[in-house]
């Protein structure tokens, strides 16, 4: 070693020597202190934040991974809304080194709905909260005349819900606690008539009320209005508020209640049958009024003995017996029914119920023919003795009434078929004919429900032609054309 780095070397050992004894320390420069670094919540739901804070000395620069950045002040606070479940690294450094601290914040796929259950109180918004969420605590309800206490895990409220510490797991309802004010007010409920004409509201005598306390509903009382039946009480003169029935009950609100009759109109309903006799009905024949609007009324029809319901007419259609009408108007309905051939009716026995097509067919009212229940001859001739062509040659149904009248006319006096039947007066009528070709043809058809015929000819009233006229045999039911001089069965009928 040279003479002068040797020198050098004692001097500083020396200087050394002397600091110690002079009570010297030297300084190690320390490491950044994180004094704290957190994430607030620590669990979220997919798509939303968390806040992360953080607080370091000492350090001469501060990061935070996953994007959050560099040169970072020593204590800030930055929120971050991973999609993932992320760890956070916050790296604090200075000349003495570097130090770290890791948050983690859950991201949840699985979530929760808190509901808050005010209890009287104004709405609390719900919130979904990530598994292992906190709550957020919303702001608090408001409720006239209590005072807010809490939210509490059930609704006899014994456990407060702990928005620091407390988890979801699962769905829940959180409900508030009310301690009631010292001075509560009290409302008063009142009845108005909302146009009544007559008698008077009821009066509530338990009112005014406090508020949260029990209101029953009260009946319609002796209020009556003129063309309207009571439905209800309602908040609104118009209808449109709260609707309240007797009996009901609600709780008293921080106002004072006006209970508003409301009225239906009331519409008639009149039944009628088709024809007089047919049958009853239920509802009975009649007018009906006081119906509710929009009442849906069963209707039903009988029909008497030698009748049949056939349909529905008026405000009401169709064959379905029962079958309902509904009154939203002033409604009439009537109840038809027809004969059944072979019934007792019009002093002899129907044989012929007119069809569509047949002369005098008329779908709304019923007609047909009767047949008189024993023969009028046993035997007789057509004619007067003198041939004539009267130019009764009509076969068809509804032709026997003209050809009996025209025939009459053409011969004038004597015994034959046709004035037989034409001056007959049987069970109170005098309308009665002898039958046209077809309408003989029907009786023979019917014969079985009519009675008394015998196994022999019967005149109809359709001539063939001057010398000859329309018979028909009772046994096989053939037709042909006679002399008009042989003597022949007559059995009489007459229309309806």
């Amino acid at each position: 070693m040279k003479r002068y780095d040797y020198f050098k070397f004692l001097v500083i050992i020396l200087m050394l020597i002397f600091m110690t004894g002079c009570g010297a320390s030297i300084t190690t420069p320390s490491e950044p202190v994180i004094n704290s670094f957190t994430a607030s919540p620590l669990a979220i739901t997919a798509g939303g934040s968390s806040t992360l804070s953080w607080s370091v000395s000492d350090a001469t620069s501060v990061s935070i991974d996953q994007g959050v950045g560099s040169g970072l002040a020593l204590s800030s606070s930055a929120s971050v809304s991973p999609t993932t479940t992320t760890t956070y690294t916050l790296t604090a450094t200075n000349a003495a080194g570097t130090v770290t601290a890791s948050v983690q914040v859950t991201v949840s796929t699985t979530t929760y709905t808190v509901t808050f259950k005010s209890q009287g109180g104004s709405a609390v918004i719900s919130q979904v909260v990530g598994d292992g969420g906190l709550v957020t605590e919303p702001t608090a309800p408001t409720k006239a005349g209590y005072t807010f206490g809490g939210w509490y895990k059930e609704f006899w409220c014994t456990n407060a819900w702990n928005f620091a510490t407390d988890t979801v797991t699962s769905d829940i309802m959180l409900y508030a606690q009310w301690i009631r004010d010292t001075a509560n007010p009290t409302y008063t409920v009142t009845y108005n008539g909302n146009g009544s004409t007559g008698g008077t509201v009821p009066v509530d005598s338990s009112s005014p009320y406090e508020y949260g306390a029990t209101v029953t509903v009260l009946g319609q009382g002796s209020l009556v209005k003129s063309g309207y039946i009571f439905w209800g009480w309602c908040t609104a003169a118009d209808g449109s508020g709260t609707s309240h029935f007797a009996g009901f009950t609600f709780n008293m609100g921080s106002g004072n209640v006006t209970l508003y009759a409301l009225w239906t109109p009331t519409y008639t309903l009149t039944i009628a049958v088709n024809p007089t006799g047919g049958g009853t009905t239920n509802p009975a024949v009649g007018v009906h009024p006081g119906y509710a609007a929009n009442q849906v009324v069963n209707i039903s029809a009988t029909p008497a003995t030698g009748y049949h319901f056939v349909k529905w007419s008026g405000d009401v259609t169709g064959s379905a017996n029962p079958t309902t009408v509904t009154l939203d108007a002033n409604k009439t309905v009537t109840a038809n029914f027809e004969l059944v051939i072979g019934t007792s009716y019009g002093g002899g026995i129907v044989f012929y119920i007119l069809q569509s097509g047949d002369p005098g067919y008329d779908a709304n009212v019923q007609h047909g023919l009767i047949a008189a229940t024993t023969d009028q001859s046993t035997g007789i001739q057509w004619f007067n003795g003198t041939y004539v062509q009267t130019g009764c040659t009509a076969t068809y149904i509804g032709t026997g009434q003209f050809n009996t009248t025209t025939i009459v006319n053409v011969q004038g006096a004597g015994s034959y078929a046709t004035k037989l039947c034409n001056d007959l007066t049987l069970n109170g009528y005098d309308d009665w004919f002898l039958p046209s070709k077809d309408e003989l043809n029907e009786l023979y058809l019917n014969r079985g429900v009519i009675g008394g015929f015998a196994v022999n000819y019967y005149w109809s009233s359709s001539e063939y032609d001057a010398t000859h006229a329309w018979v028909q045999y009772f046994n096989l039911g053939s037709q042909n054309n006679f002399l008009k001089f042989i003597t022949f069965r007559v059995r009489a009928v007459r229309a309806f």
